[in-house]
């Protein structure tokens, strides 16, 4: 299984990240949307095995979303309608 899962749900303007277990024993884990210029909009702590981020206020647009934790990144490009 792979350590970072990134699913977007584009009904309810939200995305979902699923951690593996060795990742959630870490500390610092966030995850965080970037603009399209790379500017740091929103922080999100990543707390749980799924955590689900709530996108609604966000603009319609191109973004990035930046999962840290620990020595892990994992960056993936959304879109939001």
């Amino acid at each position: 299984m792979p350590g970072i899962v990134i699913i977007q749900g584009i009904a309810k303007r939200s995305v979902s990240i699923r951690l593996s277990a060795n990742q959630l024993s870490g500390r610092d884990k966030k995850a965080v949307l970037l603009n399209a210029s790379g500017a740091r909009l929103k922080t999100f702590p990543l707390a749980q095995e799924l955590n689900e981020l709530s996108l609604g206020n966000i603009a319609p647009g191109t973004y990035s979303i930046r999962v840290e934790t620990g020595d892990e990144v994992m960056v993936q490009q959304i879109m939001l309608p």
